[in-house]
């Protein structure tokens, strides 16, 4: 094919047009596939279980320590958190879908904290607590592990 004399490249034909259109092909089937594979990790949790973690203080942050309680049937539960010693936990009833789960505590249209994740196992799940407006407002991920009930 002769090179565009506007352009100076050669049109869709060539070798060159057709491995961009490959790797352009190729990159948008793995992360389909990866974005697929992501939506499959998460596992159903243990019905009735109860999973507690904890997300580690530092000098600028509160330690927060994390319960998760997964009711009789597996599709709902009850997620605790504490910051630090001497406060009121803060807690929330939460929907588990697919492994999922994902809980939002709003004051209006304000966002005060929010708690989501997925389970990885029937006795472990991961999850990121984020309190925008409460505790010392540093989020951090924590891996929950089940206890005996």
């Amino acid at each position: 094919m002769a090179m565009s004399k506007k352009t100076g490249h050669r049109g869709w034909g060539s070798f060159r047009g057709r491995r961009r259109a490959l790797t352009a092909a190729t990159l948008a089937l793995a992360s389909g596939t990866l974005v697929w594979a992501g939506v499959t990790l998460a596992a159903a949790p243990k019905p009735g279980g109860q999973y507690k973690g904890t997300i580690a203080g530092t000098q600028t942050t509160l330690e927060k320590r994390v319960s998760l309680s997964v009711s009789k049937d597996g599709k709902h539960g009850r997620v605790t958190w504490y910051c630090g010693t001497g406060r009121a936990p803060s807690s929330l009833p939460l929907t588990v879908q697919a492994g999922n789960f994902k809980v939002v505590k709003r004051v209006g249209t304000l966002t005060v904290w929010k708690f989501q994740g997925r389970f990885t196992s029937a006795t472990r799940a991961r999850a990121l607590l984020d309190p925008k407006l409460t505790c010392d407002s540093r989020r951090g991920s924590v891996v929950l592990e089940l206890v005996a009930r």
